[in-house]
């Protein structure tokens, strides 16, 4: 989301009728769609913060 921005609308086109169908199909409540979504953007948000910090690290030699 933050390292690819042109790709923002691309994410929304493809997550959130995902995220729909889930709850309109009674897969899920929409608490657990909730739920994950927030979940997974912080695992997201987590996951850039520890590769921008230690960015040395994954570069090939």
């Amino acid at each position: 989301w933050w390292m690819m921005p042109r790709g923002r609308g691309v994410y929304v086109v493809i997550a959130l009728p995902m995220l729909v169908a889930l709850v309109a199909m009674n897969y899920h409540f929409v608490s657990d769609v909730v739920a994950g979504s927030v979940i997974g953007a912080l695992v997201g948000i987590w996951a850039t913060r520890l590769f921008l910090e230690h960015e040395a690290l994954f570069q090939k030699a």
